[in-house]
């Protein structure tokens, strides 16, 4: 976006719809002795219902230029700001945001003509805080929020303001087995020895041991709290 440019020009051909041949019209660009050539005009459709009118085709241009005064021109609003533009409809609605890189505002899309090519590349809109949550692998929202606000991440410059419904995944990573109480006694609830018997079988165990064992059964009696723990090899030699 140039706003110095008194028209719209691109070097893209297929970019352009209702392509119109223009007889050989010089276009000054930069210094008084550098020009180039249009030798048609026509439009380009974004994906973020932008629609670029009579834009000129130069091909021999470095770049492609979007006149930032026809932006005003129309009715639409500019903000500046934080090394970006924003760009807001007549009814300041949200319609697309780009990066300064140096000294110029540079927009990174494709025409509707590439959709069927490119399906998931267009100009930048707006994007669900949801998605963006999960595709950074579940990072904390506020920080999201802060790399958005901060133009740290190219490509996520506009959040949606939509809430984060309750994440499951990240309820899972983040549960933790509840702790017993600081004065916790155990209530011996047997009166004598093996009126309760705990076993439990481990294994298999990753490496096998010298004498070709990777299993082990405790046993603990829940009236004495006797503990036996017998190193076997198969699970068939636990059965008693």
């Amino acid at each position: 976006i140039d706003s110095a440019a008194t028209t719209r020009i691109c070097n893209q051909k297929d970019w352009l719809s209702n392509l119109k041949q223009i007889y050989p019209t010089e276009v000054l660009v930069g210094e008084k002795d550098s020009s180039a050539k249009a030798v048609g005009i026509g439009d380009i459709k974004g994906k973020v219902e932008i629609n670029i009118k009579n834009v000129l085709y130069v091909p021999k241009m470095r770049r492609n230029l979007i006149c930032g005064a026809q932006i005003d021109i129309v009715g639409n609003y500019i903000e500046w700001g934080r090394d970006k533009m924003i760009i807001y409809n007549s009814r300041k609605e949200y319609m697309f945001s780009v990066n300064r890189i140096d000294k110029l505002y540079i927009v990174y899309g494709y025409s509707t003509k590439y959709e069927a090519k490119f399906k998931d590349i267009a100009l930048i809109s707006n994007l669900m805080l949801g998605f963006i949550h999960k595709r950074f692998c579940h990072v904390n929202i506020p920080l999201i929020q802060s790399m958005s606000k901060n133009n740290s991440v190219k490509g996520i410059e506009h959040l949606s303001k939509s809430e984060v419904e309750n994440c499951a995944n990240c309820k899972m990573a983040k549960s933790t087995r509840s702790s017993l109480k600081k004065n916790y006694t155990y209530r011996r609830t047997t009166q004598r020895c093996l009126d309760r018997v705990h076993c439990d079988l481990w294994g298999t165990a990753p490496v096998t041991s010298i004498g070709g064992n990777r299993y082990f059964l405790s046993i603990i009696d829940d009236y004495s709290r006797k503990v036996d723990v017998y190193i076997i090899k198969s699970k068939d030699l636990s059965s008693f």
